[in-house]
């Protein structure tokens, strides 16, 4: 009857179910399972997901051995196949982090490495502490392309030359005074605030709470939900446009032990982490650990647990339903003793939703799984626009499949052509020189991948990429 009753009070608190929900399968993603250790994929200007691996698979029956940098093409299916990019510098490669066009940085058991051509080259930078993923600060905001690392163990470094150079942030402290906030926050997610007075903030998430930086990582304040080794979440998501002002909405789920809910309790700020709401959504069950929320547009979002199941949010986090369970995710051969676990999450280009699921095997293998329908909404760029004085292009829809409308803002009266260069700089459209300031380009025959458009005649207004998706 307690059982029940319970049951009851937690889908009161749940609200009504989402309205469109999504019904999809989870299918295999690339030809192979990779080892636990590799950190989350990076999503390159490329089109293409960057791994670093250090391990044995079995295909076809054979066993074959990644070691290195590896990337895996589009459309992300089990048909997919990785392709090796470069053998690793000295050791194993456990991460591949890429930035800008051609830089990427690798997590190894020897250290860590840069490369800035595609990794045919390499170079050793200091080693980081701790480190669990990397993030970039968007343009258009302050500190726009700074690195940021993302420690696990405390906030730790950042970089604004593509990780050449590595700086701490502020911590350390002398025998018997109380830990600083960059000690004692050991981010697991950073979020960036895009719009309104708090543009360029970086709200971060970790085992004492939420702590918020407004110099690019080099200091770090407590918030409102700041509580030393008190409460935690591993999860935070910013939601562009989702505040009541038009501003972006910060979401997490919060465990703190110090409540007697036997839940997470999802929190929400719009106002760049200065106060927290409560939102209605709760999230019972065993391992009350929530490992990622993916922003998939629209007001729409998915939380992530680490032991199941997904939740799905369709008002910006104000109500939640479960949408997928872990049979669906990973069927009962890839998971060993009934003990999967996610470990991240990301959406492709092509709006799929992709999820790192872990088997407690001998191996401890990732089956990489994705959504068999596009979840997220890529009517518009999933990134902010950001509106600049000077003369700048902007694309729409981005990805895009068929049509992409460019617009020339700043400067409607000037003569422009534009050039569309491929990621590897060959040219593949230029149009006439025209007074307008709009043009549509027909990329229904185009290889997937990332493209450059820019705008020129006397003077070269500065380009901005888009995405092909099939």
């Amino acid at each position: 009857m307690r059982t029940c009753l319970f049951l009851l009070a937690v889908l009161a608190t749940l609200g009504p179910p989402a309205r469109t929900q999504p019904d999809v399968t989870w299918e295999q993603v690339g030809d192979h399972p990779h080892d636990l250790f590799a950190l989350p994929y990076s999503l390159g200007p490329d089109g293409y997901l960057w791994a670093g691996f250090n391990e044995a698979a079995t295909i076809n029956g054979e066993e074959v051995r990644f070691q290195g940098v590896y990337r895996l093409p589009p459309p992300f299916d089990e048909t997919s196949v990785w392709g090796k990019v470069s053998s690793p510098p000295r050791g194993a490669a456990f991460g591949a982090y890429v930035v800008g066009q051609d830089t990427v940085l690798i997590d190894g058991s020897s250290g860590f490495f840069r490369s800035t051509d595609g990794g045919a080259n390499w170079e050793q930078f200091p080693e980081i502490n701790g480190l669990t993923r990397i993030i970039e600060i968007p343009q258009g905001v302050p500190h726009g392309g700074r690195l940021i690392v993302v420690s696990g163990q405390s906030i730790a470094s950042f970089s604004d030359d593509r990780g050449a150079t590595w700086q701490e942030a502020v911590q350390g402290f002398d025998p018997g005074d109380p830990p600083t906030i960059a000690d004692s926050a050991a981010a697991e997610r950073i979020a960036v605030v895009t719009t309104g007075p708090h543009a360029g903030r970086l709200v971060a998430v970790g085992r004492s709470g939420i702590t918020t930086s407004d110099d690019g990582g080099y200091t770090w304040q407590p918030t409102p939900e700041y509580a030393y080794v008190q409460q935690r979440s591993d999860c935070i998501a910013t939601l562009h446009g989702q505040a009541p002002d038009g501003g972006d909405r910060l979401v997490t789920a919060m465990d703190d032990p110090r409540i007697p809910d036997d839940s997470l309790r999802v929190i929400v700020s719009d106002d760049g982490g200065e106060s927290w709401q409560r939102g209605q959504g709760l999230f019972p069950g065993s391992f009350r650990t929530c490992v990622e929320i993916v922003d998939l547009g629209d007001g729409r979002a998915v939380a992530v647990m680490m032991r199941g199941p997904l939740w799905w949010t369709e008002d910006a986090g104000e109500t939640w339903a479960q949408w997928a369970e872990w049979d669906e995710l990973a069927p009962p051969e890839e998971v060993i003793n009934g003990d999967a676990r996610a470990r991240w999450a990301l959406v492709a280009p092509d709006g799929r939703l992709i999820v790192g699921v872990q088997s407690n095997n001998s191996t401890n293998s990732i089956f990489d799984k994705r959504s068999s329908e596009p979840v997220a909404s890529w009517a518009v760029s999933s990134e902010p626009q950001i509106e600049k004085e000077e003369t700048h292009l902007r694309v729409s829809p981005n990805p895009s499949r068929q049509l992409v409308r460019v617009e020339l803002v700043g400067s409607p009266t000037a003569s422009h052509q534009l050039v569309v260069v491929d990621s590897v700089g060959r040219e593949v459209a230029r149009t006439e020189s025209s007074s307008g300031s709009r043009w549509r380009l027909d990329v229904s025959g185009w290889a997937p991948g990332v493209y450059h458009v820019r705008a020129g005649e006397g003077h070269v207004v500065d380009g901005v990429s888009f995405t092909v998706v099939r």
